[in-house]
């Protein structure tokens, strides 16, 4: 019936917006490929998910859904109302995806870079999710959309806040049942009800297979759901821990998506385990950069991850190799303690992460690709210009990976040229320093190198 009324939308004008094409339905909705038109001009592509309903609720539902900005969460732009036949709806105007982790999974033979980089990008959503005390409730390879080459989470139509606690209960048993924990038929909710969900997820991904046997009878399948009655398939080493971890029936016990960014660092980035983060090398004294970020002072904190990298005035390190030659021990120290304090948002490997997303290779500056990096972490304003520092958002809400920033300044000189290639956001500036002259200015190529050492 849902599909048949989404169906009769299609070529419908909506506010700015025309209806293409209906591709689905799904969380109490229909989604469609859309166009927002100016004069009869499609000026963007987007994703419109039509609710035949308008209710205060659905509506702060869909608002609360818009303000939730993360770059491992689907973009949603604006949220708006019409009627048709007499039906009065909502709808929630989204970033166009160009396909699903469903999709991906269908064609089979994921490689397990693939299956981390994806786990790692899903993991990325929910610890952001869990620290706004919000749970998604309905993650599966559907609902985990591809926006160029960047997994993100979708349908936030059963998202449930727990406001000031760790739990909580309904009535209602909303998701789908196979990737279902078995405290969801007690009506319990928690955040661990997404890490059960990536756990099958991982399990499919991994093996091609899903843990119950069922014969196609939903009935069966519950019961199994609500009994734990798993049969797990043989698991690959690197990943069975953490597949483990996630599956543990009791939810206190399930790991959190934090311990699975953790469980998958060493494999992806070489950090060392948060338990193991030494605050002093013979080079170096990182307490007071461990005091700055416990305390969630994250100026002070870049301030002094500026000092331990770069010691000395520009003319100081000018002609030398600067980020390059830095020690691998000491880089690996500082971005593990900004990882564990921001709860996996901001570092170096995080920067890394995001530079590989953006189409980049590691240790190959592109300045294309460092444009395209910039803008997605807040350091380059979306048209033209960049951020001054003094303008950047020195708090956990500011965009993943946008700190730390003063650490990558000591940069990378090409003599030959007098060229000075410093990392930074200021965009392609002329500098005088000391006798050299003017100095082209050039961010990324240090960052690059820096990579190049996770």
């Amino acid at each position: 019936m849902l599909d048949q009324m989404m169906k009769m939308l299609e070529g419908q004008q909506i506010g700015p917006y025309r209806l293409n094409k209906f591709i689905g339905a799904g969380g109490f909705g229909g989604v469609f490929h859309a166009s927002e038109m100016v004069r009869n001009t499609s000026v963007q592509e987007v994703a419109i998910k039509v609710i035949p309903e308008s209710s205060d609720d659905k509506l702060i539902e869909l608002t609360n859904a818009r303000k939730l900005e993360h770059s491992n969460l689907i973009k949603a732009y604006s949220v708006g109302e019409f009627t048709f036949f007499n039906t009065e709806m909502l709808y929630l105007v989204m970033e166009l995806a160009q396909g699903s982790l469903e999709n991906h999974i269908a064609k089979g033979g994921l490689s397990a870079d693939e299956i981390k980089n994806i786990t790692a990008q899903v993991a990325q959503g929910l610890n952001y999710l869990h620290g706004q005390n919000k749970v998604h409730r309905d993650l599966k390879p559907g609902n985990i959309l591809k926006v160029n080459q960047q997994y993100k989470l979708a349908d936030f139509g059963l998202i449930r806040t727990l406001n000031n606690k760790s739990h909580t209960q309904t009535v209602h048993n909303s998701g789908t049942i196979i990737y279902m924990p078995p405290e969801a038929f007690r009506g319990d909710i928690s955040s661990a009800w997404d890490l059960w969900s990536l756990g099958i997820m991982l399990i499919e991904m991994t093996t091609n297979q899903l843990p119950y046997k069922f014969n196609n009878d939903i009935n069966q399948l519950m019961a199994k759901v609500m009994n734990c009655e798993l049969q797990i398939p043989s698991l690959p080493k690197e990943f069975k821990p953490i597949i483990e971890g996630c599956l543990q029936k009791d939810r206190k016990q399930r790991w959190t998506a934090q311990q699975v960014l953790n469980a998958l660092q060493p494999q992806t980035t070489g950090k060392m385990p948060v338990s193991q983060i030494p605050l002093k090398t013979a080079n170096a004294d990182f307490t007071q950069l461990d005091q700055y970020l416990k305390n969630g002072q994250w100026r002070e904190a870049d301030e002094e991850t500026g000092k331990l990298m770069c010691p000395g005035s520009f003319s100081e390190v000018l002609g030398k190799n600067g980020c390059r030659d830095f020690p691998s021990e000491e880089l690996r120290i500082i971005d593990s303690l900004w990882v564990k304090y921001s709860n996996g948002k901001f570092g170096f490997s995080v920067q890394k992460q995001i530079w590989i997303e953006s189409g980049g290779k590691v240790g190959v500056y592109n300045r294309d690709i460092y444009k395209k990096f910039a803008t997605k972490i807040g350091w380059k304003k979306t048209v033209v210009g960049w951020i001054e520092y003094s303008d950047l958002i020195f708090n956990i809400n500011a965009p993943r990976g946008q700190l730390p920033v003063k650490g990558i300044s000591a940069g990378y000189q090409y003599r030959e040229s007098l060229f000075s290639f410093m990392p930074g956001i200021s965009g392609l500036n002329v500098l005088t320093v000391g006798n050299w002259g003017s100095v082209f200015r050039d961010e990324g190529v240090g960052l690059c190198f820096l990579f190049s050492k996770l």
